[in-house]
């Protein structure tokens, strides 16, 4: 597994330049494909199934387009989790999926997340950024269900992840936000929607 650059404009303009001009970002919440295209003005992207694992998500903050409550975000797995997270691997991974940016249309998304023209979008200081870029390894695609194992055909990749910096709770998410969470991550995970399985914690 590669090993995480530097969270700095310069690794990640290297890095994507090594990966032939365009790097995953990494999309688990209401983020869905058809809104990335209309914000970065390319309707020719495409989104594949994918997961983080390691990760949870998380609900933070107040979203007033949304109704009200918490949009989300994802955290690292506590150190100590790892026991409890194999009894339940829905605990240590976070669903979703990848869409293919080049660095111009990430500039262009940051201004979505709360990152403002001119600012370090990996910076860590809410005060300046609602959400930062956050290197993460991906795994993109496959087609099994079993969570224990990794399916064939999985493509383990880094990628760029949006993450809230100040992940204080002021409420639980709405109904409307997280119905559109459902509609976005289910479509790549269906098994696990008809299963019952939660794809939105």
């Amino acid at each position: 597994m590669a090993t995480i650059p530097t969270a700095t404009v310069e690794a990640f303009d290297r890095q994507c330049r090594a990966a032939g001009g365009r790097l995953p970002c990494f999309c688990f919440g209401s983020n869905s494909a058809v809104q990335v295209r209309e914000r970065v003005v390319n309707p020719f992207l495409t989104p594949e199934r994918a997961r983080v694992r390691g990760y949870r998500r998380v609900y933070a903050g107040y979203s007033r387009s949304w109704g009200g409550g918490g949009v989300a975000s994802i955290v690292p797995v506590p150190v100590g989790a790892t026991a409890a997270a194999r009894q339940n691997p829905h605990l240590e991974q976070t669903l979703g999926s990848v869409i293919y940016l080049s660095p111009s249309e990430f500039e262009t998304l940051d201004r979505f997340e709360g990152i403002p023209d001119g600012v370090d979008p990996f910076s860590t200081d809410a005060r300046s950024n609602v959400y930062r870029r956050e290197w993460v390894h991906v795994e993109i695609g496959g087609d099994g269900d079993d969570d224990n194992v990794r399916e064939t055909a999985v493509v383990v990749a880094l990628g760029i992840a949006f993450v809230r910096n100040d992940l204080t709770w002021k409420g639980y998410p709405s109904d409307r936000y997280l119905a559109a969470c459902t509609r976005n991550i289910g479509q790549f995970w269906p098994r696990q929607l008809e299963a019952g399985l939660p794809v939105c914690v």
